[in-house]
């Protein structure tokens, strides 16, 4: 039985590879894409303000995060590697240190909350038309006459 659960992982590991690049930092696209229908849909619906600002408690966080890793006593950093460590350890491909996981649990969430936040301002900037009422105005004149 051991066997044929690890070999229905090993082969669903191998089966899902192709959503690696999709779900991966830095980039997270599936997330992005994710996180901006669902502002567009839920602002559509609830029509909030609010939502276009949700960005900046993450920004916040990731911020202060990021200033702390640039200010560490590192007694062989000079100025420019310690920026060059910060880039790579939240924005880059090359988080080799964090094994990623400021990507993972700073700079995605931050993503992620722009682009719900740019989601939710089209939603206010472009809202869904009323559907009776553009039937109503597009249904021909014919019982007038």
């Amino acid at each position: 039985m051991a066997v044929i659960f690890g070999c229905a992982i090993l082969t669903g590991a191998v089966w899902l590879k192709w959503l690696d690049p999709l779900i991966e930092p830095p980039v997270f696209p599936l997330q992005l894409a994710a996180a901006f229908l669902l502002g567009l849909a839920l602002n559509r619906h609830f029509s909030s303000r609010v939502a276009c600002w949700v960005w900046i408690p993450p920004l916040a966080i990731l911020a202060w995060d990021v200033s702390n890793w640039a200010n560490s006593p590192a007694p062989l950093w000079d100025r420019t590697s310690a920026w060059r460590d910060v880039w790579n350890n939240y924005f880059g491909t090359q988080c080799q240190g964090s094994e990623c996981l400021n990507e993972l649990l700073l700079t995605g969430p931050f993503y992620t909350a722009v682009l719900y936040s740019l989601g939710a301002w089209a939603a206010l900037r472009w809202p869904r038309r009323n559907r009776d009422h553009a039937s109503s105005q597009s249904a021909p004149s014919s019982a007038l006459s």
